[in-house]
């Protein structure tokens, strides 16, 4: 089964990293005979990414971070270029293994139930204002990057805001990859500026 290491180490990006919700701790793997679909959430974001070029198999795994992490892209992936493959096998022993060019790697699949992640995208947004997480907005806009070969990161991610409901974030890499994002209690709103913003400074009052 050929999977998309770019896609792979992207959509890992949203993965949790709390092993009390070990579950979370990696990057679902759809595989079907004609794609891919890897999503990964940490249950505050979530992205998801489809490759039609990709495939070969039919199953569903939970890859771990820790194995996804242990394999670095090539120069040409990183730029954008042709990927190498990277295939995905069910080994002898029942292990899995995860190969990408010369490096294998032997592993268990994360064990527990992957959420239904289908269920919180939202099938259109209301466009109402909310308050969410920048530091989130920063990881969906480098996983994008990564996804066009982009090294130098540069903004790229559209959010639609949902009010109350999850945001849908657009990726610049296309129809092919898209998050999710949940709002956050707003700690202060403003809907205009401060007091002092408009009064004169004493040095404006003695110049005058």
């Amino acid at each position: 089964m050929l999977l998309s290491l770019r896609s792979l180490k992207a959509v890992r990006l949203f993965a949790s990293d709390e092993q009390t919700r070990f579950y979370l701790c990696g990057v679902r793997a759809e595989v079907r005979a004609d794609d891919v679909t890897y999503v990964a959430t940490n249950g505050h974001g979530l992205i998801a990414c489809r490759d039609v070029m990709c495939g070969g198999g039919d199953v569903a795994i939970t890859i771990p971070s820790a194995v996804i992490d242990s394999f670095k892209l090539s120069a040409r992936e990183r730029n954008g270029d042709n990927p190498l493959p990277c295939e995905l096998s069910k080994r002898d022993d029942g292990l899995w293994e995860l190969r990408y060019g010369d490096v294998r790697v032997a592993f268990e699949a994360v064990g527990g139930a992957f959420p239904d992640w289908r269920r919180v995208v939202p099938s259109e947004v209301n466009h109402k204002p909310a308050c969410y997480n920048p530091d989130y907005l920063v990881i969906f806009n480098k996983a994008d990057a990564m996804l066009r070969g982009d090294r130098g990161h540069r903004a790229s991610t559209t959010l639609s805001m949902n009010g109350g409901g999850p945001a849908l974030i657009a990726f610049e890499a296309g129809q092919r990859a898209f998050g999710v994002l949940m709002p956050i209690r707003c700690a202060a709103e403003m809907t205009n500026p401060p007091a002092w913003f408009t009064a004169p400074s004493r040095a404006q009052e003695m110049a005058a």
